[in-house]
């Protein structure tokens, strides 16, 4: 008999999800994280994610600028580069309306490695460049495991589910791993809301001083 669970669906032809990215910076203060992409905050306190950015400096060191958008253009080599001169960077990106997630990882100017799902290739899909932090190895030992136990139960389950709903219950916990490496790192939750009083701050472009026109008669 089929027992009601709690699976993560992969719906075709619609969006169910969130498109955001994020980058940690260790023992970094907030005004120097947004000065290297021109922003300052406006006073205006929120919740991540809620505005296009905004910025919060944890108590452990980190501090995290959260962004809209997956793959944000605030990613980029030329961009993270000088921020990790002498100091720990951490990004991370996912979209969840095609269940892609990535993270890297970089130091004193060198990405040291990056971690890449693709839900939309396979969903045991995991591409691994350089060597991750030691705790990586058992996020996806555990996702695996728990996608093979949920992938038997729903093949068991086939001939009273139905061939059209079979199809649609692809369980992905492998999407989750390069969020879970990133939170073993800096302690950042991106799906645990927050009070808003826990202070994440929105950030907007830096406002420009006018330059002084010089008049002569």
């Amino acid at each position: 008999m089929w027992t009601s669970r709690s699976f993560r669906l992969k719906p075709i032809g619609r969006s169910m999800g969130r498109s955001i990215s994020w980058i940690a910076v260790k023992d970094c203060s907030a005004e120097t994280l947004l000065e290297q992409f021109d922003l300052e905050r406006n006073g205006d306190v929120c919740e991540p994610f809620n505005p296009p950015c905004s910025v919060k400096q944890l108590a452990n060191g980190w501090t995290i600028l959260a962004l809209q958008g997956c793959e944000h253009k605030f990613l980029g080599a030329e961009r993270v580069k000088p921020l990790s001169q002498g100091r720990e960077l951490v990004s991370c990106w996912l979209e969840e309306h095609v269940m892609i997630s990535a993270a890297e990882g970089w130091r004193d100017g060198r990405k040291l490695w990056r971690v890449v799902h693709d839900g939309e290739e396979e969903l045991g899909d995991m591409e691994i460049d350089g060597d991750p932090p030691a705790a990586f190895v058992k996020f996806p030992r555990c996702a695996r495991e728990r996608q093979a136990r949920d992938d038997a139960e729903v093949q068991a389950n086939a001939n009273e589910l139905g061939q059209a709903r079979l199809r649609l219950m692809q369980v992905d916990y492998l999407f989750d791993v390069p969020a879970q490496l990133t939170r073993s790192r800096t302690g950042f939750a991106h799906d645990k809301r927050l009070p808003i009083a826990a202070g994440f701050q929105t950030a907007v472009a830096r406002a420009r001083t006018p330059k002084r026109r010089w008049l002569f008669w």
